[in-house]
């Protein structure tokens, strides 16, 4: 039996799990196409797993500290959006709102 791949021209045998492109000139896609043709039926791809909602885009994002840091820099006006400070210093300033 066969399972199809989600947003790519393979399929997976699932007796042992290889990928399969698709390839006329692949033994394993022509073995494939005559399973078909037999009456073999893949089986779908799984779904796509739905997008994260803003709510846990912003929860990972505050979990990083230096996302944390580099916020709380921006906002206590430590740190301007808009500035002139080299990455150096840039990383500085972060790394001491993360002690």
């Amino acid at each position: 039996m066969y399972k199809a791949n989600l947003n790519t021209d393979t399929v997976t045998r699932l007796s042992d799990r290889a990928s399969i492109p698709k390839d006329p000139n692949n033994r394993d896609w022509v073995a494939y196409l005559k399973w078909v043709k037999e009456g073999g039926v893949t089986e779908a791809a799984d779904s796509a797993p739905p997008p994260p909602t803003n709510d846990e885009m912003i929860n990972t994002f505050f979990a990083n500290p230096v996302s944390k840091a580099l916020v709380d820099a921006i906002i206590d006006g430590s740190l301007p959006i808009a500035t002139n400070l080299t990455d150096a210093e840039v990383k500085a300033k972060v790394k001491a709102r993360m002690q």
